[in-house]
């Protein structure tokens, strides 16, 4: 009860806070107009959708009438938090849990309500899909790309962030493949599949996935033998997780695992009785607890601080950011994205083997768009023509709808004195659809045609 309470106060504050910024009475600090305090609406959808189960569990179990009152309150004002942020793994989720609420309360035929389960369902996601049709034909095309990956590794995965060391190869793979492609208008520099099932297959494979599969059906299996009140809202709040990993990534973000943990704790201590109260083994237990968790604590304690340090050097160009970097490396040199920004510091202050070395280190633990820019540049500099067109390559069929991988080529090419491949690039890129206008591209194609117009004016044979 105590639990559900922390949550029902936390998810008012929550849903107050990205009401009033869709009002834009407070600021979001992000591209997303309803994301409270994260970076992206899918951490505070999720942060609201997977509480819901608590916050049922307080308004049918409290016997204050006024808290009763206000829990209900509440939850009517996290649904509309979640649809006002506009996530649409937070809409589906919070609307097949109510669907599970009406389903227990309506009676009628077994029959009957799983048919029109299913259509509800059904029409749910036509919905969802036809709200930002180009973004799902987007998650589409990652999860063409994830099968892919899977089915080359389909027992054993490719390790610990295993999607972020090889998802890009693939997608730059897809469509050398298919160059012409519905999707390529819709690629983007993609972190995670949106998918956490994917997720853990593309990680830890088949063998991975059964292992954690099982666990979770060993929890409903027990929930099952012997229900409780408390063990059955905690098996809700994983259902509801379950459905949000579906279509987004939950995990990314602390409180979901939060969420997890307590009620994997609320089954088992209701559904299994652990007697650790006496003797000698409830003291090796309690120590082992407490040993495990100083080790754990200690090592967040310093990536903490290793990381506000390292946010306090992001923009600065000096010997001092370059000692502090170099310090940092042992601490967070297995962070492909502190490695990147150690080999982008280090480019912009003339140290090109250095950099270069740290954009390989970088290379080995992160397939991704901008790290293939920094490859095709430094190679540049250091006259590795040959190299610096493979990364550059590399970059525009990784986002084949980007602009800047194909004016580096021609650039590349122009040095080199490639007039056909450079007059080719050009073409390409005055012929290329916009996704997105800005006055870069338009700089990027007003540069493109007078290439071309200078080499016809020069009369060279384009060959």
């Amino acid at each position: 009860m105590d639990i559900s309470r922390i949550v029902l106060s936390l998810c008012l504050v929550f849903s107050a806070w990205g009401i009033l910024q869709y009002w834009q009475w407070l600021p979001s600090f992000t591209a997303f107009k309803v994301v409270g305090n994260y970076d992206n609406p899918a951490g505070f959808a999720a942060t609201l959708s997977i509480s819901f189960p608590f916050v049922w569990y307080l308004s049918n179990n409290t016997t204050i009438r006024t808290e009763r009152m206000l829990a209900y309150v509440v939850m009517v004002v996290m649904a509309v938090a979640v649809l006002l942020s506009a996530s649409r793994a937070g809409i589906v989720t919070i609307a097949i849990w109510f669907g599970l609420l009406v389903y227990h309360k309506i009676r009628l035929p077994k029959s009957v309500k799983n048919i029109a389960c299913a259509l509800l369902i059904i029409a749910l996601l036509v919905v969802v899909y036809t709200l930002k049709k180009d973004s799902a034909d987007g998650r589409l095309l990652i999860w063409r790309c994830a099968l892919d990956m899977i089915s080359d590794s389909p027992y054993t995965g490719y390790g610990w962030e295993g999607f972020k060391a090889n998802y890009m190869d693939y997608q730059a793979r897809y469509f050398e493949q298919k160059p012409n492609s519905p999707y390529a208008m819709l690629a983007d520099n993609v972190q995670s599949p949106f998918n956490e099932y994917l997720n853990v297959l593309i990680n830890w494979g088949v063998i991975g996935f059964l292992i954690i599969a099982s666990g979770f059906v060993y929890l409903f299996y027990i929930h099952h033998k012997h229900p409780t009140s408390k063990s059955k809202v905690a098996i809700t709040s994983i259902i509801t997780i379950a459905v949000f990993a579906l279509f987004s990534y939950p995990f990314t973000y602390p409180y979901p695992w939060l969420i997890l943990i307590i009620s994997i704790a609320v089954i088992i201590n209701e559904c299994v009785k652990i007697n650790v109260s006496h003797g000698k083994l409830a003291t090796l237990f309690c120590l082992t607890i407490l040993f495990a968790s100083s080790i754990i604590l200690h090592e967040v304690m310093a990536r903490i601080e290793a990381e506000y340090k390292w946010k306090s050097i992001l923009y600065r160009n000096d010997d001092y950011a370059l000692k502090a970097y170099k310090d940092l490396n042992q601490e967070l040199g297995s962070d492909p994205y502190f490695l990147y920004s150690y080999a982008v510091n280090l480019y912009q202050q003339g140290y090109i083997d250095a950099s270069l070395e740290v954009a390989n280190a970088c290379d080995e633990y992160w397939a991704d768009y901008d790290l293939e820019l920094l490859l095709g540049t430094i190679y540049h500099d250091k006259l590795m023509y040959d190299d610096s067109v493979h990364h550059y390559k590399k970059a525009a069929l990784m986002c084949p709808n980007r602009f800047i991988p194909l004016e580096k080529l021609m650039d590349v090419y122009i040095a080199i004195g490639k007039k056909c491949d450079s007059y080719q690039i050009a073409q390409t890129i005055l012929e290329k659809p916009v996704k997105v206008p800005s006055i870069n591209v338009q700089i990027i194609k007003r540069k493109a045609k007078g290439i071309i117009n200078q080499m016809l004016n020069e009369k060279d044979t384009i060959m």
